[in-house]
Protein backbone atom coordinates (compact mmCIF):
# COMPACT_ATOMS: atom_id res chain seq x y z
CA UNK A 1 0.00 0.00 0.00
CA UNK A 2 1.05 3.39 -0.71
CA UNK A 3 1.12 6.52 1.11
CA UNK A 4 1.02 9.86 0.36
CA UNK A 5 3.95 11.40 2.19
CA UNK A 6 3.21 14.94 0.73
CA UNK A 7 3.09 17.68 3.40
CA UNK A 8 -0.18 19.92 3.78
CA UNK A 9 0.35 22.71 2.13
CA UNK A 10 0.28 25.92 4.67
CA UNK A 11 -1.07 29.53 3.28
CA UNK A 12 2.31 30.56 2.16
CA UNK A 13 2.69 27.53 -0.13
CA UNK A 14 -0.90 28.15 -1.46
CA UNK A 15 0.15 31.58 -2.98
CA UNK A 16 3.48 30.41 -3.88
CA UNK A 17 1.46 27.69 -5.82
CA UNK A 18 -1.28 30.20 -7.66
CA UNK A 19 1.93 32.15 -8.52
CA UNK A 20 3.65 29.68 -10.13
CA UNK A 21 0.15 28.71 -12.02
CA UNK A 22 0.46 32.07 -13.30
CA UNK A 23 3.47 32.25 -14.26
CA UNK A 24 2.94 28.34 -16.22
CA UNK A 25 -0.12 30.29 -17.72
CA UNK A 26 2.14 32.98 -19.04
CA UNK A 27 5.71 32.03 -19.01
CA UNK A 28 5.87 34.94 -22.10
CA UNK A 29 4.25 37.66 -20.03
CA UNK A 30 6.27 36.65 -16.63
CA UNK A 31 9.77 37.06 -18.32
CA UNK A 32 8.39 39.85 -20.07
CA UNK A 33 7.27 41.73 -17.31
CA UNK A 34 10.78 40.71 -15.12
CA UNK A 35 13.22 41.85 -17.79
CA UNK A 36 11.06 45.39 -18.39
CA UNK A 37 11.39 46.06 -14.72
CA UNK A 38 15.09 44.92 -14.40
CA UNK A 39 15.56 47.26 -17.33
CA UNK A 40 13.76 49.79 -15.52
CA UNK A 41 15.85 49.58 -12.17
CA UNK A 42 18.92 49.98 -13.98
CA UNK A 43 17.67 53.12 -16.10
CA UNK A 44 16.83 54.93 -13.11
CA UNK A 45 19.85 54.18 -11.43
CA UNK A 46 22.08 55.37 -13.84
CA UNK A 47 19.51 59.02 -14.21
CA UNK A 48 19.72 59.30 -10.72
CA UNK A 49 23.91 58.60 -11.09
CA UNK A 50 23.24 61.78 -13.85
CA UNK A 51 21.17 64.16 -12.14
CA UNK A 52 20.80 63.37 -8.39
CA UNK A 53 17.98 62.13 -6.10
CA UNK A 54 14.84 62.99 -7.54
CA UNK A 55 13.63 66.07 -6.33
CA UNK A 56 17.15 67.04 -4.82
CA UNK A 57 17.85 70.32 -4.23
CA UNK A 58 21.76 70.54 -5.40
CA UNK A 59 20.98 70.65 -9.17
CA UNK A 60 24.36 72.59 -10.31
CA UNK A 61 26.25 71.70 -13.04
CA UNK A 62 24.04 67.98 -13.31
CA UNK A 63 21.78 66.90 -15.99
CA UNK A 64 18.35 66.78 -14.90
CA UNK A 65 15.59 64.58 -15.73
CA UNK A 66 13.62 65.65 -19.09
CA UNK A 67 10.53 63.53 -19.22
CA UNK A 68 9.67 60.19 -20.71
CA UNK A 69 9.38 58.63 -23.70
CA UNK A 70 8.50 55.69 -25.11
CA UNK A 71 11.03 53.39 -27.32
CA UNK A 72 11.47 49.70 -28.62
CA UNK A 73 13.38 46.90 -27.63
CA UNK A 74 14.01 43.30 -28.74
CA UNK A 75 11.75 40.38 -27.21
CA UNK A 76 11.50 37.07 -28.68
CA UNK A 77 12.12 37.52 -32.39
CA UNK A 78 10.20 40.98 -32.67
CA UNK A 79 10.25 44.67 -30.87
CA UNK A 80 8.13 45.57 -27.75
CA UNK A 81 7.47 48.91 -26.69
CA UNK A 82 9.06 50.07 -23.58
CA UNK A 83 8.55 52.89 -21.52
CA UNK A 84 11.86 54.70 -20.92
CA UNK A 85 13.49 58.11 -18.29
CA UNK A 86 14.95 60.70 -20.95
CA UNK A 87 17.58 63.17 -19.33
CA UNK A 88 19.41 66.54 -20.64
CA UNK A 89 22.36 67.66 -20.02
CA UNK A 90 23.54 71.13 -19.00
CA UNK A 91 24.42 72.03 -22.87
CA UNK A 92 21.05 71.13 -23.40
CA UNK A 93 21.48 68.13 -25.16
CA UNK A 94 19.86 64.47 -24.48
CA UNK A 95 22.21 62.52 -22.64
CA UNK A 96 22.44 58.80 -23.27
CA UNK A 97 21.24 56.18 -21.30
CA UNK A 98 23.81 53.51 -21.25
CA UNK A 99 21.84 50.38 -20.17
CA UNK A 100 19.18 51.75 -22.74
CA UNK A 101 21.20 51.87 -25.50
CA UNK A 102 22.48 48.51 -25.02
CA UNK A 103 18.93 47.32 -24.61
CA UNK A 104 18.16 49.08 -28.01
CA UNK A 105 20.97 48.18 -30.00
CA UNK A 106 21.31 44.54 -29.19
CA UNK A 107 20.20 42.40 -32.04
CA UNK A 108 18.37 40.01 -30.62
CA UNK A 109 16.14 40.09 -33.64
CA UNK A 110 18.61 39.44 -36.35
CA UNK A 111 20.03 36.38 -34.34
CA UNK A 112 16.55 35.21 -33.68
CA UNK A 113 15.68 35.41 -37.62
CA UNK A 114 19.15 33.59 -38.27
CA UNK A 115 18.76 31.12 -36.34
CA UNK A 116 15.14 30.12 -37.25
CA UNK A 117 15.81 30.49 -41.08
CA UNK A 118 18.87 27.99 -40.59
CA UNK A 119 16.75 25.58 -38.99
CA UNK A 120 14.51 26.02 -42.30
CA UNK A 121 11.72 28.24 -40.67
CA UNK A 122 10.41 30.33 -43.49
CA UNK A 123 9.98 33.99 -43.27
CA UNK A 124 6.40 33.62 -43.81
CA UNK A 125 6.14 31.53 -40.45
CA UNK A 126 8.60 33.46 -38.62
CA UNK A 127 5.79 35.55 -36.77
CA UNK A 128 4.23 32.09 -36.10
CA UNK A 129 7.12 30.69 -34.66
CA UNK A 130 8.23 33.79 -32.23
CA UNK A 131 4.23 34.30 -30.94
CA UNK A 132 1.77 31.59 -29.64
CA UNK A 133 -1.45 31.93 -31.38
CA UNK A 134 -2.89 31.78 -27.33
CA UNK A 135 -0.09 33.91 -26.14
CA UNK A 136 -0.45 37.00 -24.24
CA UNK A 137 2.39 39.01 -25.60
CA UNK A 138 1.25 40.57 -28.79
CA UNK A 139 2.36 41.43 -32.28
CA UNK A 140 1.13 44.38 -33.55
CA UNK A 141 1.82 45.96 -36.47
CA UNK A 142 5.65 47.43 -36.51
CA UNK A 143 7.11 44.78 -34.04
CA UNK A 144 8.98 43.30 -36.77
CA UNK A 145 8.22 39.51 -36.85
CA UNK A 146 6.19 40.27 -40.04
CA UNK A 147 7.96 38.12 -43.32
CA UNK A 148 9.79 40.97 -44.74
CA UNK A 149 11.23 42.09 -41.44
CA UNK A 150 12.18 38.49 -41.06
CA UNK A 151 14.25 38.84 -44.48
CA UNK A 152 15.59 42.03 -43.97
CA UNK A 153 17.41 40.86 -40.76
CA UNK A 154 18.56 38.05 -42.01
CA UNK A 155 20.01 39.72 -45.16
CA UNK A 156 21.73 42.42 -43.00
CA UNK A 157 23.10 39.42 -40.58
CA UNK A 158 24.20 37.06 -43.55
CA UNK A 159 25.79 40.18 -44.90
CA UNK A 160 27.89 41.35 -42.25
CA UNK A 161 28.85 37.58 -40.92
CA UNK A 162 30.03 36.95 -44.80
CA UNK A 163 32.01 40.35 -44.43
CA UNK A 164 33.60 39.07 -41.41
CA UNK A 165 34.28 35.75 -42.93
CA UNK A 166 35.79 37.01 -46.28
CA UNK A 167 38.23 39.86 -43.92
CA UNK A 168 39.96 36.64 -42.02
CA UNK A 169 43.53 36.21 -42.09
CA UNK A 170 43.94 32.69 -42.76
CA UNK A 171 47.90 33.14 -42.96
CA UNK A 172 47.95 32.73 -38.89
CA UNK A 173 46.98 29.34 -39.43
CA UNK A 174 48.90 26.65 -40.42
CA UNK A 175 46.67 24.64 -43.12
CA UNK A 176 47.30 21.72 -45.28
CA UNK A 177 44.49 21.60 -47.02
CA UNK A 178 41.09 24.00 -47.46
CA UNK A 179 38.21 22.29 -49.52
CA UNK A 180 35.81 24.58 -51.17
CA UNK A 181 32.39 23.07 -52.42
CA UNK A 182 29.09 25.19 -53.34
CA UNK A 183 25.93 24.35 -54.05
CA UNK A 184 23.50 25.97 -55.78
CA UNK A 185 19.69 26.46 -53.84
CA UNK A 186 17.75 28.99 -56.19
CA UNK A 187 18.38 31.03 -59.71
CA UNK A 188 20.61 33.33 -57.82
CA UNK A 189 21.36 31.68 -54.16
CA UNK A 190 24.71 29.66 -54.03
CA UNK A 191 26.02 28.38 -50.49
CA UNK A 192 30.09 27.76 -50.48
CA UNK A 193 31.49 25.88 -47.11
CA UNK A 194 35.06 25.29 -46.93
CA UNK A 195 36.62 23.48 -44.72
CA UNK A 196 40.23 23.73 -43.29
CA UNK A 197 42.80 20.66 -42.41
CA UNK A 198 45.41 21.91 -39.84
CA UNK A 199 48.24 19.76 -39.05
Amino acid sequence: MTRDITPAGSPATGAVDEAFAEVRASFDRFCLAAGIEALGTMMEAEVTAACGPRHGRDAAGRAHRWGRTRGRIGFHGGKIEVERPRVRGVDGREVTIPSWETAAQEDWLGRWAMNLMLINVSTRRFGRAVRLPEGDVPAPPGSGVSKSAASRRFVALSTARLADFMATDLSVLDLLVVQIDGLHLGGDLVLVAAIAVDG
